[in-house]
């Protein structure tokens, strides 16, 4: 939800006092204001960087600022919505940063604005252990930042005004915290030496086998040469064959 500020003065303190929203402005009556006519945030950004007072001269409801709009010391900015609808969007970084200057900001929405703390250191890696002493764990990491004005930082010695603005959906963030270290490694030991290769033995046959192999071989040859049995009552001899007695 949006939170509305009317004629509220904020100061570097960070206390809140009623605020006289014209003596922002005094300085830069005699040469008049500027006046936009156009929705560029780069035309918005010229603007400011010259100082002054700066009046829109037409609606802008989703005005995305290119950057964060900066307001130095010795330079004063008043930002005028003139009657006009002006929502000032900073798309994920921060909308305006005084530091010694002077800003006000009057009838203008101010949303989406947000600023990230920086994320914490890692921590240290434990140390390896050894063969006679134990590994170590690792550090704790580091806190992450603190972070400040989502929307609008204010320095030391900084005034900013407020009149009759929204602030909406601006957020400040802090950091991660740094991931924690890797612990050391375990014990160390030697590692034994790997054995011999052995060889696959290939089996070789003994006199005994090779003899019964050479007598199967003779039987097989003789059994070849064996002519078949003939007809029951007959001799059979050769290729010829006599009725037998």
């Amino acid at each position: 939800m949006g939170m509305r500020r009317r004629s509220v003065e904020l100061c570097a303190s960070g206390m809140a006092v009623l605020a006289a929203a014209g003596l922002a402005v005094a300085d830069a009556a005699a040469s008049g204001p500027t006046v936009l006519s156009t929705c560029e945030a780069s035309a918005l950004a010229h603007a400011v960087s010259h100082g002054g007072t700066i009046d829109f001269g037409l609606e802008c409801q989703d005005l995305v600022l290119s950057g964060t709009l900066s307001v130095p010391a010795g330079r004063t900015v008043d930002l005028e919505g003139n009657g006009y609808s002006v929502t000032l969007i900073g798309n994920g970084r921060r909308l305006f940063s005084v530091s010694g200057g002077n800003l006000t900001v009057g009838g203008i929405t101010l949303g989406n604005g947000r600023v990230t703390g920086a994320s914490g250191a890692s921590g240290t890696q434990g140390s390896s252990g050894s063969s006679t002493q134990a590994a170590t764990a690792g550090g704790a990491g580091k806190p992450g930042a603190g972070a400040r004005g989502g929307a609008i930082y204010i320095a030391a010695g900084s005034t900013v005004s407020l009149t009759n603005d929204t602030l909406s959906n601006n957020a400040a963030v802090g950091g991660n915290g740094g991931v924690g270290g890797l612990g050391g490694n375990g014990l160390s030991g030697r590692m034994a030496p790997a054995g011999p290769r052995v060889r696959r033995a290939h089996p070789v046959a003994g006199p005994g086998a090779r003899a019964v192999m050479a007598s199967r071989a003779r039987r097989a040859r003789m059994a070849r040469r064996v002519a078949p049995a003939g007809p029951v009552g007959q001799r059979t001899v050769g290729r010829s064959s006599t009725p037998g007695r």
